[in-house]
């Protein structure tokens, strides 16, 4: 996550949180059990949105990502709702505290489920950091070779086969090495050999060890997801 924009998203959140107090500590109402329901899940809502937003962006630097994200937009949006909520009832209902209580619970429990989904979400996408890459690495070189022979008017007949892997290694991170890599290699050789054969059963062959090579970007990826939950 940029620096600016953690000051940007810092300063908000501390404006935010002074406009509440200023507005609920000067604007006239009735200071009844729904005022300081609305004035406490106010202060809640700026609280839980800025660092909700903050971890958002952090998991999505991971992955190259730009922009507040998904999960930023819902508690954006549960920020505008609830502060909303809890002004209507403070400042115009001026009653009726025991609903407000109730809405803006289930309003906060329901945006924390989809926030909490959208976060595992996040953190277990694989991480991207194009900008750590280098021209020897072999695993980004061997995308590379898989794109050349997808985009090769000759290997037109394997465009299947080749397309689902490349789609696949999209999300590979080239940042680390795993034991699998190796593999990826030999297997990626043995599909161009099958594919420049002249054998009648070549397309089944590659088929077969297009879906070898599936198989171990798999394995890779869930060996990656599984040491950055253990981490």
């Amino acid at each position: 996550m940029k620096k600016g924009l953690h000051a940007v998203l810092a300063v908000g959140a501390l404006v935010c949180l002074l406009a509440v107090v200023i507005v609920y500590m000067f604007v006239p109402t009735v200071k009844g059990f729904a005022y300081k329901v609305a004035f406490t899940f106010s202060i809640l809502t700026v609280i839980l949105s800025y660092a909700g937003i903050t971890l958002s962006q952090i998991l999505s630097a991971r992955t190259g990502a730009k922009g507040i994200g998904s999960t930023g937009i819902l508690l954006s949006v549960y920020g505008v709702l609830s502060l909303a909520l809890n002004a209507y009832f403070a400042f115009t209902i001026k009653g009726k505290g025991v609903l407000l209580l109730v809405l803006a619970i289930l309003l906060t429990v329901i945006f924390g489920v989809l926030a909490f989904f959208s976060l595992w979400i996040s953190k277990n996408t694989p991480t991207i950091r194009t900008t750590r890459w280098n021209v020897d690495n072999p695993v980004l070189l061997l995308m590379e070779r898989v794109g050349e022979l997808k985009e090769d008017p000759k290997n037109e007949l394997f465009y299947p086969q080749l397309g689902r892997i490349y789609d696949r290694m999209l999300f590979l991170d080239t940042t680390v090495f795993r034991p699998q890599d190796e593999a990826l290699e030999l297997t990626l050789r043995e599909i161009e050999v099958c594919m420049q054969s002249n054998d009648e059963d070549r397309e089944a062959k590659v088929e077969e060890k297009a879906n070898e090579m599936l198989q171990i970007l798999r394995q890779r990826e869930n060996e990656l997801r599984k040491l950055r939950a253990d981490s």
